[in-house]
């Protein structure tokens, strides 16, 4: 049984995973960064059918491509387009991994958010992404911990206390 904070971490968790850009991290619906940047590649193919495709990739792209093309409505469809073109308009090669890092910790960033518990938010961060190094998910909350932007969003959620974790 987990407690209160245990709980209002993974609540925060969830909720930043499921921001439309952060979905196609979670693990069920693309479970590898392998995967994942195949259907990054296939969103932009979707949108500039000129884009270059690097060769060991080309058939599964075209198929996510035609899967996109079937499946997405034109209200969609324009979504991604603003968000290609904006993307594009500032690289060319997607760094899918470093994406998809930053993506995982703003979720443990919004369950350390809710849960007010360092210790918790380490434990349980440390816990759902085992392959990020377990010291800069405590670096990167302690950081995040102390800055301006924390303690306002926190605020702003009426959630004034902090549990600091301190055991005695």
């Amino acid at each position: 049984m987990r407690s209160d904070v245990e709980l209002a971490f993974v609540a925060g968790r969830t909720l930043a995973a499921l921001r439309p850009d952060h979905l196609l991290r979670w693990p069920t619906f693309v479970p590898t960064l392998a995967e994942l940047e195949i259907v990054v590649r296939s969103a932009i193919r979707l949108v500039n059918p000129e884009s270059d495709v690097p060769a060991e990739q080309a058939a599964p792209v075209a198929q996510y491509t035609t899967y996109l093309e079937r499946t997405l409505t034109p209200q969609l469809v324009e979504q991604l387009t603003a968000l290609v073109r904006r993307y594009l308009a500032t690289t060319q090669s997607p760094d899918v991994a470093r994406w998809s890092r930053a993506a995982c910790f703003s979720t443990i960033r919004a369950g350390f958010l809710l849960a007010g518990d360092l210790e918790v938010a380490s434990r349980l961060g440390q816990a759902a992404y085992p392959a990020i190094d377990p010291g800069e998910i405590v670096r990167d909350l302690c950081s995040w911990g102390v800055s301006d932007g924390y303690f306002e969003l926190r605020a702003q959620l009426g959630l004034r206390a902090v549990n600091l974790g301190f055991r005695g």
